[in-house]
């Protein structure tokens, strides 16, 4: 599974806020933790390893202590992850703009430049769990969502953590004008049906909101001890690329934290 999670630090109290996260997957995983931060190149000394260890003991925790020296920070995250046995837990305060939600830009060029998910600690996090138990798998009937269907895999049969296969539709029609309350839960059912013959079982549930990261986000809250997952895509913007508006809002409103996986086979103008 995971043999190392990488939180990365920029020393701020609120970047801190994904160390009892990465922490608590570390133990599950039986993965070592890694405490990294950057520093601008041009700086001599290493003057910041005292502080990482004293921020690791007021965490009460284990960590390997990195300190790179570069220019550009995102860069330096990516290449201290390599492969797909590492995991980024960053602190993310995906923030509402006027028109579109974005992340901080160390944080959008980690999604961009990084493969693999990325298990984002949101600013509404509640403390993290001893372990976790359930991902919210969230899907919208699309080739793109289901890319995070390996990955549900993987912790399922890895760490024991229950898929929950979760959809948001349509708000429906009222009765009224000939719609029906009920809500079809087919499509995420016949994902759990192919996940079965995998030999992970998957739960299933659906749900008609007219604000999808609302409703993922107030489902995850019903599953104890969970984290969301879902796939997202990446925008090119004048000056920074994004990750998807969904995904973010699913960041920014979240309990829980977010494992968001950007496909590498995905293009989309």
């Amino acid at each position: 599974m995971y043999r190392t999670i990488v939180v990365p630090l920029d020393l701020t109290p609120r970047a801190q806020r994904a160390i009892p996260y990465g922490a608590a997957l570390a133990r599950q995983a039986g993965a070592s933790l890694e405490l990294l931060t950057v520093q601008p190149s041009h700086v001599t000394g290493d003057t910041t390893r005292p502080i990482l260890a004293d921020i690791a003991r007021r965490h009460g925790v284990e960590a390997r202590l990195r300190v790179a020296a570069a220019p550009d920070p995102a860069q330096a995250i990516v290449d201290a992850a390599t492969d797909a046995e590492v995991l980024l837990c960053l602190q993310s305060h995906a923030r509402g703009a006027v028109t579109e939600l974005v992340l901080s830009s160390v944080s959008e060029q980690v999604m961009r430049a990084w493969p693999y998910p990325v298990l984002l600690v949101g600013p509404h996090c509640g403390p993290a769990p001893d372990r976790f138990s359930a991902m919210v798998v969230a899907l919208d009937g699309s080739d793109l969502a289901e890319h995070i269907l390996p990955t549900a895999v993987r912790w399922s049969t890895d760490l024991d953590v229950t898929p929950w296969l979760f959809q948001v539709l349509d708000v429906p029609v009222p009765l009224e004008m000939g719609g029906d309350k009920l809500v079809d839960t087919s499509y995420v059912h016949r994902l759990a049906d192919q996940l079965a013959d995998l030999e992970v079982k998957a739960q299933w549930d659906a749900a008609h909101d007219r604000h999808p990261a609302a409703a993922i986000s107030r489902f995850a809250e019903t599953q104890p001890d969970s984290l969301i997952a879902l796939t997202t895509h990446g925008r090119s913007g004048l000056s920074r690329v994004t990750i998807g508006s969904t995904a973010l809002d699913v960041a920014h409103r979240a309990t829980v934290p977010v494992l968001v996986l950007r496909p590498r086979d995905w293009s989309r103008p």
